[in-house]
């Protein structure tokens, strides 16, 4: 499938299956996307304010500059090889995240308020800066 600038808020899509979709700059907002299959998506510009990101499977999708920090889970999504260049972490408790790797966490964009696993540290500066 795919939906370039899709506007795709506020949906109900638990144990959805996106894999392998072309969902570049769509529009998560509000949507209860628990459980849900992005391995292999395209996914960069993608926004999730407010999404519910619990347990979801970013496996090998690239989220470049894509935003999570306005995202919420009880359960971390999966990141397994996912191309985080500028994505958007800001704030978010991420030490739970599976397969979350040192090299994805200094090429993403963080603050003082992101919460990394055991063993993963903050990049001296995030590349993200104020912009």
């Amino acid at each position: 499938a795919e939906g370039y600038r899709a506007g795709l808020q506020n949906i109900s899509a638990k144990n959805a299956n996106f894999e392998s979709t072309e969902l570049q700059r769509a529009n998560f907002g509000g949507s209860n996307l628990t459980g849900a299959n992005f391995e292999k998506a395209e996914l960069g510009r993608t926004t999730y304010d407010k999404a519910d990101l619990t347990d979801v499977d970013f496996t090998l999708a690239n989220l470049s500059r894509a935003d999570l920090s306005k995202a919420t889970f009880t359960k971390p999504p999966r990141f397994d090889r996912a191309f985080m260049f500028l994505t958007h972490i800001e704030g978010l408790d991420l030490s739970g995240a599976a397969d979350l790797s040192q090299a994805q966490v200094d090429l993403a964009c963080g603050d003082k308020g992101t919460k990394l696993p055991s063993g993963l540290q903050a990049p001296a500066m995030w590349p993200c800066g104020d912009d």
